[in-house]
């Protein structure tokens, strides 16, 4: 009994540890931002990372940096390592087509990344 709680535990971990890091973002950024009222974010794709910019400032993830991209139900998420995490609402483009094209150069990018790396190794 213990062997199966110790599985879902662990079966269960990064999926609860993603979430956790979300809601710390969410609460971070409301605080820094004074509201929990949306916000914009612009987010720009280059070969060099994924830069975020707002009004209280930029920040930019390496691609060397990025651990994984994944596209949920409202969302395109991009982890960082150390806790980093770039989410783009889907509501910001205008077609389904427009959020294939950018998680398609975002992969493109990390996966250019991960073989430089592997080859500069």
């Amino acid at each position: 009994m213990a062997g199966i709680a110790g599985v879902a535990g662990a079966l269960l971990f990064p999926v609860l540890r993603m979430w956790l890091v979300k809601q710390r973002l969410r609460r971070y950024y409301g605080e820094i931002l004074g509201s929990s009222s949306p916000f914009n974010v612009q987010v720009e794709l280059s070969p060099k990372g994924v830069r975020t910019k707002q009004k209280t400032g930029q920040v930019t993830f390496e691609w060397g940096q990025v651990e994984s991209i994944r596209e949920t139900a409202d969302s395109i998420d991009i982890y960082a390592r150390h806790g980093g995490l770039v989410v783009v609402r889907k509501r910001a483009f205008a077609s389904a087509q427009e959020i294939e094209q950018f998680v398609q150069e975002a992969e493109r990018h990390l996966a250019h990344a991960r073989q430089h790396e592997r080859s500069s190794g």
